[in-house]
């Protein structure tokens, strides 16, 4: 069992550290794309992933296929660029082809990391959290860690990617039980008889994980694209290491919470107890959550002489890490009664898009007087924040008041019947 763990983890977490390293610098090529170009964006960095996604849900062996395909991919399409790219920071005009295998290799490792993050996450129930903690971690501390190699060019990045991605699918092809009995054990936390005796049936629950992934991975767009604006491109090199180790320790406290929050509820079975306990942690931690992305805005935009400084750096990147490892230890419990591996990775494609847009934020220059500027229109997206956050609270309340009542009829006719 545990090596599966370790396989499905450094999955997770490789997957993670390069497809972060892969969009860090994604704005500055975006600045610079021909027309046609966005066309080559949308194909492979957007829809690329989400064919992955149908097709390795149709089952284990035809998952195995995918995960090769993308992890090669992904080495092919960043090979070509590391030869026919500039090796320059900032990134100028890039010619087509390379602009293409580029977002190839981008598309392919966004794969790869919903694959590592579903791999983990079906097994939550048996595994507890912290697995997803560590897979996550490494990965944030990875991000930090490459992006100092782009000191020399950002390429340099690149082919440290190139060596990460084939060593991780190693392991968890050598961690994968053998023949078609080692597939139906991988697949059976997965299964329509375990899914549905564990799933938490709510009418609204598609409208609240609409809500809550918003909050979230706006969050994530916001913190990752504010924290780098204005930022001189040599102080990358010690604040990304700073940021993205900070969410590394984000996401160990998020495994922690979710271990101690989620863990008994997560293996409750289907029913209104499980939905009313549920929905209330979920409650609790998005309003935490929410809170933590209000101070943010508030330090960044309010406080004088805080953007741009090490507590920045530090804050925002614990605030970034805990909310992805507590949004995905969400979704571990809130699962649909079947497809829960689509389902898993679909949620887990927006945290990537998150970065990639907040990738883009960054790459717009401003001078420090521009920012403040911006602080008129602050104003404007945390009040559409909080009605998104106020949609996802009264739906949790409404929910909360009718399992709550159909719990206490639950106890009161076991205790006439004992």
């Amino acid at each position: 069992m545990n090596k599966i763990n370790i396989g499905t983890t450094a999955l997770l977490a490789g997957s993670l550290g390069c497809c972060g390293v892969a969009v860090y610098y994604i704005g500055q090529v975006m600045n610079h794309l021909d027309s046609d170009e966005w066309y080559a964006l949308a194909a492979f960095g957007a829809l690329f992933p989400l064919l992955m996604l149908v097709l390795a849900n149709l089952n284990e062996r035809v998952k195995k296929i995918v995960l090769f395909i993308s992890g090669a991919l992904a080495i092919i399409g960043s090979y070509v660029v590391m030869l026919q790219a500039p090796n320059t920071i900032p990134i100028f005009k890039l010619d087509t082809l390379p602009v293409v295998m580029y977002f190839m290799s981008v598309g392919a490792q966004v794969s790869l990391f919903m694959m590592g993050a579903s791999e983990v996450l079906r097994r939550a129930r048996e595994t507890g959290f912290l697995w997803l903690g560590a897979g996550l971690a490494i990965g944030f501390a990875m991000i930090g860690l490459i992006v100092i190699t782009s000191m020399l060019g950002w390429l340099y990045m690149l082919m440290v990617t190139n060596y990460i991605i084939p060593t991780v699918m190693l392991l968890y092809f050598l961690a994968y039980p053998e023949g078609k009995e080692g597939e139906t054990t991988m697949r059976i936390p997965q299964s329509k008889t375990v899914v549905r005796e564990f799933h938490v049936a709510d009418t609204w629950k598609g409208f609240k994980l609409a809500m809550y992934a918003v909050i979230v991975n706006g969050g994530i767009v916001a913190i990752v694209g504010v924290n780098g604006l204005v930022l001189a491109q040599e102080d990358h090199f010690t604040a990304a290491p700073i940021f993205w180790s900070l969410a590394a320790v984000g996401a160990i406290i998020a495994a922690i919470i979710a271990k101690i929050v989620l863990g008994k509820i997560i293996g409750l079975p289907a029913g209104s107890k499980k939905i009313f306990t549920s929905n209330l942690a979920w409650l609790v931690l998005a309003c935490i959550q929410a809170a933590l992305l209000f101070c943010v805005a508030m330090l960044e935009f309010f406080k004088p002489d805080f953007h741009m400084s090490i507590a920045s750096h530090v804050i925002g990147g614990a605030v970034v890490g805990f909310d992805v490892g507590i949004y995905l230890a969400v979704l571990s419990v809130q699962h649909p009664p079947r497809s829960n591996y689509a389902f898993y990775m679909f949620a887990t494609y927006f945290v990537v898009l998150g970065m990639a847009l907040g990738s883009f934020i960054r790459a717009q220059g401003a001078s420090l007087s521009q920012f403040y500027d911006l602080t008129q229109y602050v104003y404007y997206v945390i009040a559409a924040m909080a009605i998104v956050v106020v949609l996802l609270v009264v739906n949790q309340v409404i929910t909360l008041v009718k399992k709550g009542k159909a719990v206490r009829d639950t106890a009161a006719i076991t205790t006439k019947t004992a």
